[in-house]
């Protein structure tokens, strides 16, 4: 049987500051950052982020002051 990974995702500690930042101001209460990735037709994938709710599948990161998703 052959051993499942937990997915990761790596931020640099300046990135986490600036999303613990934008998360903390009233108007983001509750809400996370989402990474996702968008068909970027014959130019391949597009990668992107936005702030947003976590839905009940996506793959959640928490941290001291951050939520990070990604679906």
């Amino acid at each position: 049987m052959e051993a499942v990974t937990q997915p990761s995702i790596d931020f640099t500690d300046m990135a986490l500051r600036r999303v613990r930042d934008i998360l903390q101001k009233p108007e983001n209460t509750g809400k996370a950052l989402r990474v996702f990735v968008m068909g970027g037709g014959c130019a391949g994938l597009n990668y992107s982020m936005a702030l947003g709710f976590a839905k009940a599948d996506d793959y959640v990161v928490e941290g001291d002051g951050y939520t990070i998703v990604v679906d």
